[in-house]
């Protein structure tokens, strides 16, 4: 099983855990927002997204290729 949101929340939802352990990759909010204003994105972007703080590295369909 690939580490998806979708997948993520699938087995969240089925096992009901009481506690998670994670190991992986993440992103501190600065790391977000220097990320995001690297693309370009526009600064009202760039906030909603910082407001949300650190975040977990998902895969999406395009890293499934």
């Amino acid at each position: 099983m690939h580490g998806t949101v979708e997948n993520f929340r699938e087995v969240l939802e089925r096992e009901r855990p009481g506690a998670i352990h994670f190991s992986g990759h993440g992103l501190s909010a600065d790391q977000i927002r220097q990320q995001n204003r690297d693309n370009n994105m526009s600064e009202e972007e760039i906030e909603t997204i910082y407001q949300k703080g650190d975040a977990i590295i998902m895969e999406d369909k395009l890293c499934l290729g």
